[in-house]
Formats: structure tokens, C-alpha cells, sequence
């Protein structure tokens, strides 16, 4: 299986899209900021308005309903290394266990593997930062495996492996086993035929 998910930036890579054209009267200030990023980042207007409209909708969006920070990673490096891992799991695992559902029913969509890995893994976690990118591929055995990146320490691995294997066992009635990494979790699936 190829990599499904790319989400650099919380953008997912669909095989299907639909497109709508749309008049719109914007400022001009911020169509010129926004025609700058994407001459920089060697990408058209429209790729770079569609990615802050759909990182608004997946992201920012639920961070006003949630009232949640966005903090500079700085700041949590330094929560990471001051707050016992123990006490971060159990922080992380009280939080996950109620968003990763609302999130999911907010989509409209129901509770499975490749949900949590588009929704929740790809688009939020990534997007707020927790990782930097969430892909899955199918082992020689044919265990579904997600394998998450982040730029942080082992402890924040740890805390990733703990906190979302158990979520992912719990919400799919499965058996995970963890990988950790210093800068990547990988997190396979024992039960072959999960959805």
C-alpha cells in the first residue's frame, strides 16, 4: 500500500476532489500576502487559499469551539521537560479519549481506522503541531502500521505511543503495539482486518 495521507502542512492528498468556483471580494492586503507565501512556497494563489481555508475548517476552527492555546513549540518543549511523562499520558489520554470521537462525529463520519488517521491524525494532530506528519503503510505481515513524525524528544515518542495506541484500541477494539523512536512513533494494528 502507498502512503495514503500526506499531510504536510494538514493537507490531505484525496483521489477525488470536487471543486467549486466561487466569486469572492477579498482584501486586497491579504491577497497579496497570500500571492507572496505561495510564490515562495512554489505554489499556485488557489493551492495556498484552498490549504488555509481547509487548515480553518480542520484545525483553527475546532481550536475556538475546544477554546484551546496555540502555543509556540518552544512552550511545550518546555512543558515537556517539567511535567512527568506519567502525568502528560494521563493528561493526553483524558483529553483524546472525548475529542477524537466529537471530532470524528463532527465530520459526519463514523469511528474507524482510516478516520482517525485522516481526521484526527493528519489534520489536527498535525496541524496543532503534535506531529509533523502521520502516513500508513500495510507491514510484509499485513498489519496496518501509522507512523507519525515529530521534531520533540523520546519522552514526547513515549507519550505519543502510549496515549494514541490505547486511544486507537479503545475506540477500535484492537490490539496496538508501539514503536518508539527519538523523533517518530510507529504504531501497528495486530488485528489484520480492522476498519
Amino acid at each position: 500500500m502507498t502512503n495514503e495521507y500526506i499531510d504536510k502542512n494538514s493537507v490531505t492528498k484525496e483521489t477525488k476532489t470536487s471543486k467549486t468556483n466561487v466569486n469572492l471580494s477579498l482584501d486586497s492586503q491579504v491577497i497579496e500576502a497570500i500571492r507572496e507565501e505561495a510564490d515562495e512556497s512554489g505554489t499556485s494563489l488557489n493551492y495556498r487559499i484552498n490549504t488555509i481555508l481547509k487548515k480553518y475548517i480542520q484545525l483553527y476552527k475546532k481550536s475556538e469551539e475546544y477554546e484551546t492555546l496555540i502555543l509556540p513549540k518552544e512552550f511545550f518543549q518546555f512543558a515537556l521537560d517539567n511535567i512527568e511523562e506519567n502525568k502528560m499520558i494521563e493528561f493526553f489520554n483524558n483529553i483524546l479519549s472525548g475529542m477524537i470521537p466529537t471530532i470524528l462525529h463532527h465530520f459526519g463520519v463514523p469511528i474507524t481506522l482510516e478516520n482517525i488517521i485522516k481526521y484526527f491524525l493528519s489534520n489536527v494532530g498535525s496541524g496543532a503541531g503534535a506531529h509533523s506528519g502521520a502516513t500508513q503503510y500495510t507491514d510484509e505481515e499485513g498489519h496496518k502500521c501509522i507512523v507519525l513524525r515529530h521534531v520533540y524528544t523520546l519522552k514526547w515518542s513515549k507519550i505519543i505511543c502510549s496515549t494514541l495506541s490505547k486511544q486507537i484500541a479503545d475506540l477500535l477494539h484492537c490490539h496496538c503495539e508501539c514503536e518508539t523512536l527519538p523523533k517518530s512513533v510507529i504504531i501497528k494494528i495486530l488485528e489484520k482486518n480492522i476498519q
